[in-house]
């Protein structure tokens, strides 16, 4: 299936933790979408790389929803296989179980370096990592917590 618009998107925070979880929607034909979202696995370090299939474009829940169409006809299964030979799925989360927004930052800069989204979109999606969103309107400057690939 082609991927038409790639949604980033930012969950509000959990509770009195103060970072928002970073995820990405492959928005396909028919309102439909896969989402890819980069967690902690049951050791709270390893990530694991999830691809979903999901009944709408992008989730109601996120205060920040960042669309871009995609270019040259990804499909999903070309971004699953970017992801692997780029080997995005391998990372693990800093101690604190933090990394979703390096995560995400190099996924969009892998689909940017392949030709699949504009120039210049992994440097507008990093200025929006940069913060913490308390809401849409509500956002405080906040370090990149850094991960690691292995």
């Amino acid at each position: 299936m082609v991927v038409k618009r790639i949604h980033v998107c930012a969950y509000p925070p959990q509770g009195n933790v103060q970072a928002n979880h970073w995820v990405a929607f492959l928005e396909l034909d028919g309102q439909v979408s896969v989402k890819v979202d980069m967690t902690p696995g049951s050791d709270g370090s390893t990530g694991v790389a999830m691809f979903s299939y999901r009944t709408y474009r992008s989730t109601m829940q996120a205060v920040v929803d960042l669309v871009y169409e995609t270019r040259n006809n990804p499909t999903v299964q070309t971004i699953l296989n970017l992801v692997t030979e780029k080997r995005l799925d391998k990372y693990r989360f800093n101690a604190d179980g933090e990394g979703c927004r390096l995560w995400i930052y190099k996924f969009i800069k892998s689909l940017e370096d392949a030709g699949y989204l504009d120039a210049g979109t992994a440097g507008t999606v990093w200025n929006y990592l940069s913060y913490f969103w308390r809401s849409s309107t509500d956002r405080v400057a906040k370090a990149i917590a850094q991960g690691a690939f292995y």
